[in-house]
């Protein structure tokens, strides 16, 4: 969540700024989520094909709920 709110407040600091694509954002929330075992559904469900960018925030904010993010990336 942090790392996703420092991309919000940089994006608004430069001119320059440019979307994440959706599998590039996908890698990303990927490295945030815990590797505990019960945390894999969330890396299963960005691994679809068919996720897209409200799916990606989905997976991130489900994955928030379950305490499967890691504060610590």
């Amino acid at each position: 969540m942090i790392t996703l709110l420092l991309l919000s407040l940089c994006s608004a600091c430069t001119r320059h700024y440019h979307p994440l694509n959706a599998s590039k954002k996908a890698r990303l929330v990927n490295e945030l989520i815990s590797k505990d075992p019960r945390c894999s559904s969330f890396k299963n469900r960005l691994a679809s094909p068919s996720v897209d960018d409200d799916g990606i925030d989905d997976v991130y904010h489900d994955a928030t709920k379950a305490l499967c993010i890691n504060r610590d990336v």
